[in-house]
């Protein structure tokens, strides 16, 4: 009696028959799931929105629900290593040191109701980056312990900053991140600060040019302009940038006089008639955005700072009096990933598409993938894999130049959003995870894949 006693008091391992408490039953995840982490090619862990977890120790053959205590919503997970990691959600943070079969919450550096997260990644075992909803950035330095806000807040109290639907940590640099939503930013050093990212579009012209003193676009640079609003005028998600561009010549005869205004009126005149062509080819005035425009109100900042008006001169310098024009993409994105090799993928809103060669320095936009959002990208050994709204699943093996639908067993089309995916260290073992409890498996480093039931 006292052994029996002493194994239930303690949940020490007794012999069977001797109070033993029984495993728990396999439970099939069913609800809508919007996240995982592959651990390794036999361990798994699925997220779902509804605000339950469940683990798999078997490759996703069978699964059971982890213990955590009552939330109302959940959006990601990243596990640091086999045993430590984060889930985050709707006014919650989760912590687990077992797997993730025990989950407990972890204080917020503010009230539950203002923090709304969408993304976190484990850099290591103590640091972790979240973001989310408002422009919310946290992060912890000692395990969760204490979570730190370091958000950027909006100069303009009326601004809402846009939320922040995921970020990436490189757990080998032990400090970069980038982070996704309507722009790409990264830090250096494990969150505390943030610098936003540059992105290219592959649409280019070089600068219009005009001739010394002149307004009007030359016969053969306007046939190059309306060639190229031709090719992107309807491509509604574009804010297109001018800045104006003034050579030496200009600047010595005319900038240099006493009052500037003759060159402002030059420059202004510059602006004004490549927007009224770009406006003219269907383009909405606001998203045309101009960058350098004529400072009129010079003189209102010479007491404090006299070099003010020089500045200028030398931020407008050219080769050749023009006005620049770059499109710029600002669809929404949804997920981001960076390779080992330096290779990264950002996905989102209307099949955005963009990618960088250089680990995340530089982003150029890439050809559409479908019209639909795609919602979560990720890399597995035999290619790039991307997810997404109707069923979306494709696959790139040349670094997304190209994309193909994966070949796999033949299944009763589906219209369930698919909504993450993981792939083991190796990138051979993957799980895909969707609406409806929906789960695509790959063992071939996501060359193939083959949709998971519990009636497997």
């Amino acid at each position: 009696m006292l052994k029996r006693v002493l194994c239930v008091a303690l949940l020490t391992a007794c012999p069977s028959g001797e109070g033993e408490p029984p495993a728990p039953p396999p439970v099939w995840p069913a609800s809508d799931l919007v996240a995982v982490d592959v651990i390794d090619d036999a361990h798994v862990i699925v997220v779902a929105a509804t605000g339950e977890i469940h683990l798999s120790s078997d490759s996703g053959m069978s699964w059971q629900r982890a213990h955590l205590p009552a939330v109302a919503g959940l959006r990601s997970i990243s596990m640091a290593d086999r045993d430590s990691g984060w889930v985050v959600g709707d006014g919650v943070i989760l912590r687990t040191d077992d797997g993730g079969l025990r989950w407990r919450r972890q204080r917020l550096p503010m009230p539950a109701s203002q923090v709304r997260l969408l993304g976190v990644s484990a850099i290591d075992r103590e640091h972790a980056v979240a973001v989310g909803e408002n422009g919310m950035r946290l992060r912890t330095e000692d395990a969760g312990r204490i979570w730190q806000d370091v958000s950027q807040r909006p100069i303009d109290p009326e601004e809402r900053p846009a939320p922040v639907a995921d970020v990436f940590c490189d757990p080998e640099s032990k400090g970069r991140c980038w982070s996704a939503g309507r722009a790409i930013r990264r830090t250096t050093d494990a969150g505390r600060s943030w610098q936003r990212l540059e992105i290219e579009d592959l649409a280019r012209i070089d600068a219009i040019e005009f001739g010394i003193g002149q307004v009007e676009v030359e016969a053969f640079e306007a046939e190059r302009l309306e060639r190229f609003l031709s090719a992107n005028r309807h491509r509604t998600e574009l804010e297109w940038r001018l800045e104006p561009g003034i050579d030496a010549r200009e600047l010595e005869r005319i900038g240099r006089r006493r009052d500037p205004d003759a060159l402002f009126e030059l420059i202004d005149a510059r602006l004004q008639e490549i927007r009224s062509r770009i406006e003219g080819a269907g383009v909405q005035a606001d998203r045309i955005v101009t960058d350098g425009a004529p400072p009129w109100d010079y003189e209102d900042y010479l007491d404090d700072d006299p070099e003010f008006l020089e500045r200028y001169w030398t931020a407008r310098g050219s080769s050749k009096p023009s006005v620049g024009i770059r499109i710029v993409d600002h669809t929404t994105l949804f997920s981001l990933h960076v390779q080992s090799r330096g290779f990264c993928l950002a996905v989102g809103a209307a099949g955005a598409l963009l990618r960088s060669d250089d680990s995340g320095e530089h982003w150029v936009t890439a050809e559409r993938l479908s019209p639909h959002d795609l919602l979560a990208v990720g890399f597995g050994r035999r290619g790039v894999i991307v997810v997404g709204a109707q069923g979306g699943l494709w696959r790139s093996e040349d670094w997304g130049l190209s994309w193909r639908v994966p070949s796999g067993r033949q299944h009763t089309p589906f219209f369930d959003a698919l909504r993450a995916l993981s792939f083991s260290s190796d990138g051979e073992f993957g799980i895909i995870v969707g609406e409806h409890g929906r789960m695509l498996r790959s063992v071939d480093g996501g060359a193939t894949w083959a949709l998971l039931a519990s009636d497997h």
